[in-house]
C-alpha cells in the first residue's frame, strides 16, 4: 500500500506514474541523461507530470547545491560530486513525499555532505520520509537506524 492504494492492483503504467509522483529516487550512479543539460535533467521528472518549476525554485535549489554556474553544462562536463548534486536537485524539484537515497553523499566532500544532510533534515521537517542507504558516519546523524544483513533486520537504533 502506498498512500492508501494497493499497488498490486495497478497496471505497469499506473505503477510508474505512482512511483514518479510518490517516490523520489537518488541513485548511487546518478542516472542522469547525458544529452540534456543540468537544468534539463533537474526539471525532467517534474515536467513528466506536467509541472514547470519556477525560476525562483530552481535558483534556490541551484544556489543551495552550488550548481548555479553549471545550469547549462552537460553531464560529461561535471565532476562526480556535481553529478550527484544534480541527481539530488532532480528529487528536490520533483517534491515527492518519500525519498529513497542510495549513497547520496558517497561522491561528495565533507562540506557538501553536510549540506545534503541538512537538506534531508529540512525535508523531514516538512513531513517527507527519507530512506537513506549509507555509511555509518552519515547514518549516525539519522533519527532512526535499521541494520540489515542478508535482507533481514538484525538491529535497530
Amino acid at each position: 500500500m502506498i498512500d492508501g492504494v494497493d499497488i498490486k492492483t495497478l497496471s505497469e503504467e499506473e505503477m510508474a506514474i505512482k512511483r514518479r509522483k510518490e517516490i523520489g529516487i537518488i541513485f548511487q550512479f546518478f542516472n542522469l541523461i547525458s544529452f540534456l543539460t543540468v537544468e534539463e535533467n533537474v526539471k525532467l521528472t517534474a515536467q513528466l507530470d506536467g509541472k514547470e518549476p519556477s525560476e525562483e525554485e530552481l535558483n534556490q535549489i541551484f544556489d543551495t547545491l552550488g550548481l548555479q554556474n553549471k545550469r547549462n553544462a552537460f553531464i560529461h562536463e561535471l565532476s562526480g560530486g556535481q553529478q550527484q548534486r544534480v541527481a539530488i536537485a532532480r528529487v528536490l524539484v520533483a517534491n515527492t513525499p518519500t525519498v529513497l537515497a542510495d549513497e547520496p553523499t558517497g561522491n561528495l566532500d565533507s562540506q557538501n555532505t553536510q549540506i545534503i544532510l541538512d537538506i534531508f533534515k529540512h525535508m523531514k521537517q516538512l513531513g517527507k520520509t527519507i530512506v537513506l542507504i549509507t555509511h555509518q558516519h552519515v547514518a549516525n546523524q539519522a533519527d532512526r537506524i535499521i541494520y540489515f544483513k542478508d535482507g533481514v533486520i538484525v538491529d535497530e537504533l
